[in-house]
């Protein structure tokens, strides 16, 4: 059974992600985070799972209302059992959105990456960014979350022996062991820089963007092969991984929607979300409605 829930959790978040413990949610005074009510239906059948890495995990043990941690990398796997498809939509953490912290009335422009570190870095800054992301969509409710810190990504990268990629830009003096143009099997801290640097001249973030795009793809199907040869690689993972994930899905919901997904097709080219309202809408369309 742990392995099928976790073969499941790798399915969702096409890293790709690995679950089946949650880390201690602290709780802060946030406003209420349930997601806003959409525009029109959404159709039938359709579901949500919100994927966040976060640039570093500093929760506030205190239980205060700011913490040091913000997204990184925004995954959102909408899985629709109509029409039997999975899709990967990836928002850019710089996108501006409009936000009102707990206890204020005034909304104020922020980074969409920086609604998590409103709250104490546990379920209430969960929450926060599932609210932010579902208003950004126009309501569409974010059924599900699964957030880990940057570090994890290293964890999984080693027990796979490393990943190999091919360094498609110039990491400068920050990472002059990386080359333009050679293929690299990243391992250890290795990981971590490739996967969470950005260049100064990025401005857009879509380089870094294109990076981590590029790491989970090449990932995912090592991954699974294995899920498939060694019966005991994920439970191992897991134990490694510890408080390093959290997620609100429990085990019976997990059961559920690794068998929907088993039965869907995935899309394996991960669809990058426009920024621009009028570009956004028909995506929707298409994914939602």
């Amino acid at each position: 059974m742990l392995k099928r829930l976790l073969s499941l959790v790798c399915g969702i978040c096409l890293l790709w992600s690995i679950a089946g413990c949650a880390r201690k949610n602290g709780q802060g005074g946030l406003q209420s985070t349930e997601s806003l009510p959409a525009e029109k239906s959404v159709r039938e059948g359709i579901r949500t799972v919100l994927a966040v890495s976060l640039k570093a995990f500093e929760p506030n043990e205190s239980g205060g209302f700011r913490n040091e941690s913000q997204a990184d990398m925004l995954m959102l796997m909408v899985i629709d059992e109509g029409r039997r498809q999975t899709t990967a939509v990836q928002i850019n953490p710089d996108t501006m959105v409009s936000f009102s912290p707990s206890g204020t009335t005034e909304a104020r422009q922020i980074p969409l990456g920086e609604v998590y570190s409103y709250g104490s870095g546990g379920s209430d800054s969960c929450l926060q960014q599932l609210k932010a992301v579902s208003k950004l969509l126009g309501g569409v409710k974010i059924d599900h979350y699964m957030i880990f810190s940057q570090g994890a990504i290293g964890v999984v990268s080693d027990e796979m022996g490393g990943i190999t990629v091919t360094m498609s830009e110039d990491f400068g003096k920050a990472h002059p062991e990386f080359t333009p143009g050679e293929q690299v099997r990243l391992t250890g801290g290795q990981t971590d820089a490739f996967f969470a640097f950005r260049a100064p001249e990025d401005a857009s973030n879509q380089l870094h963007m294109a990076r981590q795009q590029q790491f989970m793809t090449a990932l995912y199907l090592p991954l699974m092969e294995k899920i498939r040869q060694q019966e005991d690689f994920l439970p191992k993972l897991t134990m490694k991984l510890g408080d390093q994930l959290s997620t609100d899905l429990t085990l019976s919901q997990m059961v559920q929607l690794m068998e929907t997904m088993e039965s869907c097709k995935l899309d394996k080219t991960i669809t990058v979300l426009p920024e621009d309202p009028e570009e956004m809408a028909p995506l929707l369309e298409k994914l939602f409605y």
